[in-house]
């Protein structure tokens, strides 16, 4: 009897062991569960934050592509944002009446002035060419080699440049 009341005794004990083990590994899926959980919410805020990103960086590239449309505006037609064309030949031929009246420097002057209206005109005229030019075919850029630098010998006198027609 003795013997018996040992083995139900060592059972009792194995099981309470059992139920030690099963009873933390219970409250340890209850931990788990519970973090789970917080890591969810932590996910969740996580994704509404990268939305939110996702719109600001969608709105920066929206106004970077304007602003880069604004600046190849710029330079493609630099003498448009200062005035248009109509208004820059009216204001030529009036500097040049105002210029003839006053100075009375004769052909000197006009064709000076004239060289400005074709400046102008050659302007007007390239802008229109790379317009058109950009709607018929757009072009690869291949890559460009570099051309050999020449090292001019340094011991040779320059020649003095002589005086142009306009200032006598």
């Amino acid at each position: 009897m003795l013997n018996k009341v040992k083995q139900l005794l060592k059972s009792v004990e194995e099981d309470l062991e059992e139920s030690k083990e099963v009873f933390a590994t219970k409250y340890d899926v209850k931990q788990i569960e519970t973090r789970v959980m917080q890591v969810q919410g932590d996910h969740y805020a996580l994704r509404e934050q990268v939305s939110k990103l996702n719109t600001n960086v969608d709105q920066l590239r929206l106004a970077c592509t304007a602003l880069a449309q604004t600046v190849q505006e710029m330079q493609d037609e630099p003498f448009k944002l200062l005035f248009p064309s109509f208004y820059a030949i009216v204001a030529t031929f009036l500097l040049m009446a105002y210029v003839l009246i006053t100075v009375n420097s004769g052909w000197q002057t006009a064709l000076m002035i004239f060289f400005f209206m074709g400046f102008l005109g050659s302007a007007k005229t390239k802008k229109s060419d790379d317009k058109n030019a950009k709607k018929e075919e757009p072009k690869k850029e291949e890559p460009q080699k570099e051309a050999p630098i020449i090292n001019e010998p340094q011991d040779q006198p320059k020649q003095k440049e002589t005086s142009s027609w306009w200032s006598s």
